[in-house]
């Protein structure tokens, strides 16, 4: 027997309403077990960062972006005090910058802290485009000279691997290096892209250089071994120090040497961050350090005083 059509219309707003609040509840479940920037992910792919400095940000990331995303940078505590104990070198010089991701560190270097220029290398082209778009949204284009490349131990060509939730951790893959690894490293996808010697790339003459800033996922050492020249010239470097991101590239041992082999101590940022002062490590206990960091990292500060 045919449901009348009266019943049939009742029935129909009946499933509509039940629909809508199953909706309703379904939505505010979701809600409270996700935070603000999932609910911007699940709108849009690249947003931009409520208040100033300006950045836009790619919601796929789920490591640097969250945090743009909540105080328009990314760990700036630790580059003022880094800044801060090294005496401000960076007011009115250069600053050359390896690993510049979206700029997070060379755009506060220039509207904040005085950086007269930042030279900015960053291989990867999706965060080399946003970088080069943050720079003119916060009109510091004009202070900046960027590179779309790699910076390493030799001109050419190299493989870089792309993490498709952390794009601050793309990386430089050595020859060889397709073990499986800690976070799946062997299933990432790679593209080709242009590497140089920082020695050959940097344009600004060493007199105006006021810092070297490198954070290259565990290609330090082979960084190091491609600027013999602006080691000497006695600038302070800043250098991320990660000894599972260095030992997948066969860097760990050769960093470690040749820090040993050019300065005596290094300022580890991290430790002196908890301890409120600072720590000075002497360079022979590096591999102390490594082991103790396990898969964590720090910085270290290398200061021209500390050179042999």
């Amino acid at each position: 027997m045919p449901v009348p059509s009266r019943v049939q219309r009742y029935l129909d707003r009946a499933g509509q309403k039940v629909g809508q609040r199953v909706i309703g509840e379904a939505g505010k479940l979701w809600t409270r077990h996700h935070g603000p920037f999932e609910r911007l992910a699940e709108l849009t792919s690249i947003a931009a960062s409520p208040s100033e400095p300006t950045f836009l940000f790619s919601t796929r990331d789920r490591v640097i972006s969250p945090e743009v995303f909540v105080t328009s940078g990314y760990e700036e505590d630790e580059l003022r005090w880094i800044l801060h104990c090294l005496g401000q070198p960076q007011r009115q010089r250069t600053v050359v910058e390896v690993g510049a991701n979206i700029g997070t560190t060379t755009i506060p270097l220039l509207v904040r802290y005085g950086a007269a220029c930042v030279e900015a290398f960053e291989p990867d082209p999706f965060n080399y485009d946003l970088l080069r778009c943050n720079l003119i949204l916060n009109h510091v284009d004009s202070q900046a000279i960027t590179q779309g490349c790699a910076i390493s131990d030799t001109n050419g060509e190299t493989i870089l691997e792309l993490c498709a939730w952390n794009f601050g951790d793309h990386r430089v893959r050595i020859p060889g290096d397709v073990h499986l690894g800690v976070f799946e490293e062997a299933n990432r996808s790679t593209i080709t892209v242009a590497a140089r010697r920082l020695d050959d790339a940097v344009t600004t003459p060493t007199a105006e250089i006021g810092l070297i800033w490198v954070d290259a996922q565990g290609h330090e050492a082979h960084i190091l071994d491609g600027a013999d020249h602006l080691l000497g010239c006695g600038i302070p470097w800043v250098i991320e120090y990660w000894p599972y991101g260095l030992t997948r590239q066969g860097g760990l041992a050769r960093l470690n040497g040749d820090l040993a082999k050019r300065f005596t101590h290094v300022v580890d940022v991290r430790q002196s961050r908890r301890s409120n002062s600072e720590v000075r490590l002497e360079t022979t206990d590096l591999d102390r350090l490594a082991r103790d960091l396990g898969y964590g990292y720090t910085d270290l500060i290398l200061t021209p005083d500390a050179a042999r």
